[in-house]
């Protein structure tokens, strides 16, 4: 029943809805869920920092339907427990990242600001509260030369 309509049309008319009716849809039937597995579903969707919290960066990076998402906010939490090539995948895919108040250790930062420096899709870089008076202040520059808005 679900499969008389082209899988473009489905994708069409899931794009509307919410991500938690989205999640919702994926839980219907094998179809449907096989339909939300499309990434371009869900590039709007703001993660959940209690779900990071939870279960950690690494099964956020894992998961296909979540490659495409282009923001991603780990503001107020507590990083160092985060495995640092995390930490670098996520400076390398989002354009944007909130991370105020973060609690990261200094090879963290060092590992964020190096990656920043050559990473070609991040824009914005918020870092208000993080500390980066112990980073050298050319690699501060580097990384943050160059980003549409910076967050210090």
């Amino acid at each position: 029943m679900a499969d008389i309509l082209p899988v473009e049309l489905w994708w069409k008319i899931l794009e509307f809805l919410p991500g938690k009716d989205l999640c919702n849809v994926a839980l219907v039937c094998s179809y449907f869920r096989r339909l939300t597995e499309e990434p371009a579903l869900w590039t709007w969707v703001k993660i959940n920092r209690d779900k990071i919290e939870e279960n950690g960066i690494d099964q956020l990076l894992s998961n296909h339907r979540l490659t495409k998402v282009k923001e991603i906010d780990i503001s107020y939490l507590d990083l160092t427990n985060e495995n640092n090539d995390n930490l670098r995948k996520v400076v390398e895919h989002f354009q944007k990242i909130r991370m105020r108040y973060s609690n990261v250790t200094e090879a963290q930062k060092e590992a964020i600001l190096k990656t920043a420096m050559t990473s070609k899709v991040l824009q914005d870089l918020d870092l208000d509260s993080v500390a980066l008076n112990d980073m050298h202040r050319d690699l501060v520059a580097k990384a943050l030369v160059g980003r549409s808005t910076v967050g210090l």
